[in-house]
């Protein structure tokens, strides 16, 4: 049986390297006839689709909270939102995601340079769209004190220091106010976990899957030992949080081969997820959970690929949740709902009616961009298609 981190190199060191649609894994057909190995295929997956989902999802519960109500799910369990089950799931699809981006192309500065193009381009356009942009319209200051304040500048630093989303002075008719630009405070977190990869890669190698397993258990059992005192939306909280999502994607990519993909198990997922959002302990069983999405990925027939309906643009669910929420709160704070009596679900779909030219625009956007790579020793520059830059 071969190592699931077999070697990459292509046949021919002398030819350009192409991204493969995944690695080989060569393990027994009993092992592999239903599982993960064989059924991902990372060009024709409904991976978009679920980050579309997801991204949706997260609109969908913050409309509430901007209405100033808690969405149905807390109702339900009184433990978590649907924004919160969201992100998990952003993470676990994350981990997998980048791991594969990382095992096919080691090289530190190819992941640099596809990290950027995935994350930069699309933040520094919300930001600068936030700051002076939608920050003006809810400010309660004119229009030369606002700009003249430090708080729309600062804004740019709300990716380290999450205290910068906020801006003195506007939405302060909101159930929220001062808040700019709330989906933003998960990227620092997903930035730590691309460097954690990033430096597990490139000093453990082959020894990878332990480093994951171990990343893994330490920060499910830090985050399950936390003390109730410590706040849910602290530092100490999110990070355990949201490293054990990342890296329960990440070992699902690591040992694809041994990951049964049935119907079974999908529903084994399930059910426990049901069982602890009625009954408790939801939030530990999320990393776990996470084999549901990536099961339904792939259980559906072949034919059924939902991304040929318009989710294939990697770019898609980070400008969805992006530019969505600071004009959920632009209307909330003209009081727009409450003047039609639209509520949260009224506010979704107006939401989603708003963003829908930005869904138009980044499904035109290119998935791939040629970008040259030298690889050091032998100086040989080679060219390589960065395919996926969410990947």
């Amino acid at each position: 049986m071969t190592w699931p981190l077999a070697s990459l190199r292509t046949a021919d060191p002398a030819e350009p390297r192409r991204l493969a649609p995944t690695e080989r894994v060569d393990v027994p057909l009993r092992r592999t006839a239903r599982t993960l190995a064989l059924a991902y295929d990372s060009r024709h997956n409904n991976f978009g689709f679920f980050r579309f989902l997801f991204a949706t999802i997260v609109i969908w519960s913050h409309s509430y909270t901007l209405a100033g109500q808690n969405d149905p799910i807390w109702a339900i369990s009184g433990q978590i939102d649907g924004g919160s089950i969201a992100v998990d799931g952003f993470f676990v699809l994350s981990g997998f995601l980048i791991t594969q981006s990382w095992l096919q192309q080691p090289l530190l500065s190819a992941f640099a340079v596809k990290r950027f193009l995935r994350l930069m381009p699309a933040l520094l356009v919300a930001t600068v769209f936030g700051a002076f942009v939608i920050g003006p319209l809810g400010t309660t200051s004119t229009l030369a004190e606002y700009l003249s304040s430090r708080g729309p500048w600062l804004h740019f630093l709300g990716v380290p220091l999450a205290r910068y989303l906020f801006i003195p002075g506007i939405f302060a008719t909101n159930p929220h106010p001062d808040l700019l630009n709330s989906p933003l405070w998960s990227l620092r977190y997903e930035m730590l976990c691309y460097l954690l990869v990033a430096l597990l890669g490139l000093t453990v190698g082959r020894r990878l899957g332990a480093f994951a397993i171990a990343t893994l258990a330490a920060a499910w059992l830090t985050y399950a030992f936390l003390p109730a005192s410590i706040s849910p939306l602290s530092i100490a909280s999110q990070t355990p949080r949201l490293l054990a999502s990342f890296f329960a994607g990440v070992m699902l990519y690591l040992f694809r081969a041994y990951v049964p993909v049935t119907r079974g198990w999908a529903l084994v997922a399930a059910i426990a997820f049901t069982v602890t959002l009625i009954a408790g302990g939801v939030r530990l069983m999320l990393p776990f959970a996470g084999r549901l999405p990536a099961t339904l990925v792939h259980v559906l027939p072949k034919s059924v690929v939902l991304n040929r309906y318009g989710f294939q643009s990697s770019v898609l669910c980070a400008s969805t949740a992006t530019y969505a929420v600071p004009g959920s709160k632009c209307e909330g704070s003209m009081r727009e709902i409450s003047a039609y009596g639209l509520g949260a679900p009224g506010m979704l779909a107006y939401t989603l009616v708003k963003v829908s030219p930005l869904f138009w625009l980044t499904c035109r956007l290119p998935s791939s961009v040629p970008i040259q790579i030298t690889p050091g020793r032998d100086g040989d520059s080679r060219t390589c298609v960065v395919s996926e830059l969410a990947e």
